[in-house]
């Protein structure tokens, strides 16, 4: 495959640290009460999402366009010792991605390498397949990014994020606008949104209904993005004032973790 040395390149690059927006919407769970919590993980890489959320005792769905990424996922060090039992791993694109309700859909930094086209169809497919309280958290990608003239990926103003959101409680809308690099070191514009929004919740229900694992179809999901470095990547996430706004939210546990980025000619 021509673009595996790309993927190489990427994987060799990438931290190993839980996204900090995964780290916020969590902490959002920890002050609620989740009865066997299961999350998909779209987009997921090499795993770094996957395994934290793990360590906190969920189920967790792991979808993946690149069967590299799933075996490095699987060959984790730090993945807990009960893993196999709650780890299911499928391999698919957006389009053809197939998951369960769940109380959590994280997309770190993989969304925008969804095709335009296909965008509308994958993220009616996250707000319907959330629980009602449940989450998504992840990243989408501005219309001023350095990648904007790909016409693979999408991208969105900030109009079109808040209308995309309408219809979720916004914990945290985070717009960030800088000069960077990639993992690999080439310079990037990063124009990106941070967000954590919430399924309203419906009275009686409680999150996560056990979901069974061996019950779910093996197919897959979604492309992996690759990390990057920007000059204020150690900044945390603000809560930013503003209509989407829900109030003011508690400080996120640490400071932003690597953007992840596509490699030159990776395979899609």
């Amino acid at each position: 495959m021509s673009g595996s040395r790309d993927w190489s390149r990427y994987y060799a690059a990438a931290r190993n640290e839980p996204r900090e927006a995964l780290l916020y919407a969590l902490q959002r769970f920890d002050q609620e009460e989740v009865c066997d919590p299961f999350a998909v993980d779209l987009g997921c890489g090499t795993g770094q999402d996957t395994a934290e959320l793990l360590r906190r005792g969920w189920k967790v769905l792991a979808i993946d366009g690149q069967a590299a990424a799933i075996e490095r996922l699987h060959e984790r060090p730090d993945l807990p010792g009960t893993a196999a039992e709650r780890l299911q791993t499928q391999i698919s694109t957006f389009e053809q991605a197939e998951w369960p309700e769940a109380d959590l859909v994280n997309s770190s930094f993989a969304l925008p390498f969804c095709r335009p086209a296909a965008f509308p169809a994958v993220w009616q497919r996250i707000e319907r397949s959330l629980h009602p309280g449940g989450r998504f958290s992840g990243q989408l990608f501005g219309d001023r990014d350095g990648w904007s003239g790909e016409q693979d990926m999408t991208f969105h103003t900030r109009t079109q994020v808040e209308a995309l959101l309408a219809s979720l409680e916004v914990e945290q809308l985070e717009e960030v606008e800088e000069d960077g690099t990639t993992a690999i070191g080439r310079h990037k514009h990063w124009h990106l949104f941070h967000i954590i929004a919430r399924k309203p919740h419906s009275e009686g229900r409680r999150l996560g209904q056990g979901i069974n694992l061996g019950r779910m179809n093996a197919g897959s999901v979604a492309l992996i993005p690759e990390c990057a470095e920007s000059q204020s990547e150690r900044e945390r996430l603000k809560p930013r004032a503003g209509p989407l706004s829900s109030g003011p939210a508690p400080p996120l546990p640490g400071p932003l973790d690597p953007r992840s980025s596509r490699p030159p000619n990776s395979p899609r």
